[in-house]
């Protein structure tokens, strides 16, 4: 895809906010911090206005998010439209009884998640795959699984399970 949309980005005049559209499925081009450029697939999210100068997207291979400019997406092609979608939706399972770990999380606690994530291998006990209706996401136990010692993420941010789980 990288290699494809690379010649692609060279012959091809460029979208604008006009070309769009909130849901719409794109190819972005994606910087990382070192410098490494690849392109991804994502879905326009929102906020999602045209008078921002930059554009959310979520990227549905993997689920993280990116804001960049109009400039950065294309059209993305037939060939890449039907792959399917390989990030799925999933909170952190708390004790509660909320669904979602974001209520017990601040900004500096979603960050200190996504360093303690990125690039790690997990196992998940997934609570609710039966349950699901459309616009839920699965309620997840993440267990870290990258060194000799397994880690349940839940107990890094003081959180209990269930007693049902």
């Amino acid at each position: 895809m990288t290699d494809w949309y690379n010649t692609y980005d060279k012959v091809t005049s460029r979208l604008s906010y006009d070309d769009l559209q909130l849901g719409g499925f794109y190819a972005v081009k994606y910087s990382s911090e070192n410098n490494t450029t690849k392109w991804l697939r994502c879905e326009i999210v929102k906020p999602f206005k045209k008078d921002m100068p930059s554009v959310t997207a979520r990227f549905v291979d993997n689920g993280a998010f990116y804001h960049t400019v109009p400039e950065n997406f294309y059209p993305l092609r037939k060939t890449y439209c039907i792959l399917p979608i390989q990030a799925v939706e999933a909170t952190l399972h708390a004790s509660d009884g909320t669904k979602s770990l974001n209520r017990h999380l601040g900004a500096e606690d979603c960050r200190k998640f996504y360093e303690r994530v990125e690039g790690r291998h997990f196992y998940a006990f997934v609570l609710n795959s039966s349950k699901l209706s459309p616009g839920d996401s699965m309620r997840v136990v993440l267990v870290d699984t990258s060194n000799t010692r397994n880690r349940y993420i839940h107990e890094e941010f003081n959180l209990k399970l269930d007693s049902n789980c």
